[in-house]
């Protein structure tokens, strides 16, 4: 049995702008007109040839305005479609996109984090952050940041950054106490222009399952550092206090001879 959730798409990006605008950036509006006329103008040439018998001469005229007008619709119809491909480009090409999704801290990797990035071209302004709590007790996962709750929207972020909540231990999300559900989220958020987008994804906890927790060699070497400085310490407070004394040669013999001498007398 399949699970679910792999079933349900996800849509990364939603563009949410005015109907009439849409279609009068789009061309729609002056394709449709263009293309009403040249309908018009064939209905008129069929109608014209169906009420008059053409000769064999006047029909041989007509061929070629019938042929200019369909390699007039044809090349309508791929301007049309390069207009679009162009403007696709372009949008890819400064618009933001975010993307939800899960992650590790770098200096805690059993730490399990939700991510915004924006992975797009431009900055991302107004970016608000909705998600779906699911129908479980979310105190028995101990969550260090509550995101089911609602957060004050982000003024921008940035190309190529990101927004970490830092969401849970490892071992709370996959403990005894059970798994955490697949919860919905969405992200609404406009680019510099005043172009509204929204984004909705389905996050499974279960992609985290299997992912490694050990500690980031910076951590690590932290750590070693400070373990070094507490055994100095502890050395420090539990040694004895000791003197060091110097002596010349001469000296050491002199009590040397003298310490002799006084065995010596007592034997």
């Amino acid at each position: 049995m399949k699970d679910k959730t792999q079933n349900k798409k996800q849509l990364i990006r939603k563009t949410e702008q005015d109907t009439s605008a849409t279609a009068l950036n789009g061309g729609h509006l002056a394709l449709g007109i263009t293309i009403g006329v040249l309908i018009c103008v064939v209905f008129a040439l069929i109608i014209s040839v169906l009420n008059v018998t053409p000769s064999r001469q006047e029909f041989i005229s007509i061929v070629p305005s019938m042929v200019s007008l369909a390699v007039a619709v044809v090349a309508l119809i791929i301007s049309y479609n390069s207009m679009i491909e162009q403007r696709r480009i372009r949008q890819a090409g400064t618009d933001p996109v975010l993307i939800l999704h899960f992650g590790q801290r770098a200096d805690a990797r059993g730490l399990v984090t939700l991510n915004i990035s924006n992975v797009g071209s431009g900055a991302a302004m107004n970016v608000r952050l909705e998600v779906v709590p699911p129908d479980v007790d979310l105190e028995k996962f101990q969550l260090v940041t509550n995101v089911f709750e609602r957060h004050h929207p982000f003024r921008t972020i940035l190309q190529g950054q990101s927004i970490q909540f830092s969401l849970a231990m490892g071992f709370n999300l996959f403990g005894k106490q059970g798994i955490l559900p697949p919860f919905d989220a969405s992200l609404f958020y406009s680019d510099i222009d005043g172009n509204d987008y929204s984004a909705s994804f389905e996050l499974d906890i279960r992609e985290m399952e299997k992912l490694g927790s050990e500690q980031s060699l910076e951590t690590r070497s932290t750590k070693a550092l400070e373990s070094i400085n507490n055994e100095f310490k502890s050395l420090n407070s539990s040694s004895k206090p000791f003197s060091v004394i110097t002596q010349s040669k001469t000296e050491y013999a002199d009590e040397l001879e003298a310490f002799v001498k006084n065995q010596e007398n007592k034997e």
